[in-house]
């Protein structure tokens, strides 16, 4: 009896003990302040589009990018793109420099320090004279003592081979000259098979805003057969002749319930 008496007062002490730590766990989720629901008050982004300082914000991270990834070269063609449209001049010519560090031969980085030197040639009188003097000191190194101009013709003819070369140097060419003719005879000339699809994309939008659209539609027709599965050479249109499929097997077998129907009544 004893032994009963002790097993059921063990027991009304563990159900109390569990009911008081129940009864805590309801009053601290009850004390737990309730979740808002979230309400868009600018589902269409406008705040974002109008009253932030998108290259400030494009900065900040970039920091980080140039931080942990010194060795891809996207992110200081990101960085020119960045501290060239900030007209933060020094910063722009280091990310050249780290760009031809580790390409030298590449086209977007030659279109980088062509544009670089084109776009300081006419700032260079309103800077601060300790910075130009770093830009009159650098461009020596970089460009070998020519001009900018030279270099790129240089380029044009050492690359004759590629037309992703050839492209960025035409480009250049619509930099800083009014002579499109020259510039668009590279453009077209596109005999070599191993073009790359995004230097054609990108030569198209600049035959759309620089050249007549029969130009840009011609050079259009050509790549639609070099790049027969791209949706930007070749959209995809509507499949009209499966609808007129179906229009035509709707009607005849309307015709045919039609005349099933004449030869019943008959």
């Amino acid at each position: 009896k004893e032994d009963l008496r002790k097993k059921t007062t063990t027991q009304k002490t563990k159900t109390r003990k569990r009911s008081k730590k129940n009864q805590q766990l309801k009053k601290g989720q009850a004390a737990l302040p309730k979740k808002k629901k979230w309400i868009e008050y600018d589902p269409e982004g406008l705040s974002l589009i109008n009253n932030v300082d998108h290259l400030e914000k494009a900065q900040s991270f970039l920091k980080v990018l140039l931080k942990f990834a010194p060795n891809l070269l996207k992110a200081h063609l990101l960085g020119f793109e960045v501290f060239i449209r900030k007209k933060k001049y020094l910063l722009a010519l280091r990310e050249v420099k780290q760009a031809l560090k580790l390409a030298p031969h590449d086209a977007e980085v030659h279109k980088i320090k062509i544009r670089y030197f084109h776009t300081v040639r006419g700032e260079i009188a309103t800077l601060d004279p300790i910075v130009s003097g770093v830009i009159k000191s650098e461009e020596s190194e970089i460009l070998g003592g020519k001009d900018y101009k030279e270099v790129n013709e240089a380029f044009l003819k050492a690359n004759t081979s590629s037309y992703e070369h050839r492209a960025a140097a035409a480009e250049m060419i619509l930099l800083y000259s009014s002579d499109k003719t020259t510039a668009l005879s590279i453009f077209k000339d596109i005999t070599d098979e191993g073009y790359p699809l995004q230097t054609s994309i990108n030569v198209h939008k600049i035959l759309l805003s620089r050249f007549d659209a029969t130009v840009a539609q011609q050079f259009q027709d050509i790549c639609a057969q070099r790049f027969k599965y791209c949706p930007y050479f070749n959209p995809i249109k509507e499949n009209t002749e499966t609808t007129t499929n179906t229009d035509t097997t709707t009607s005849t077998n309307n015709s045919t319930s039609t005349n099933t129907d004449q030869t019943t009544n008959s």
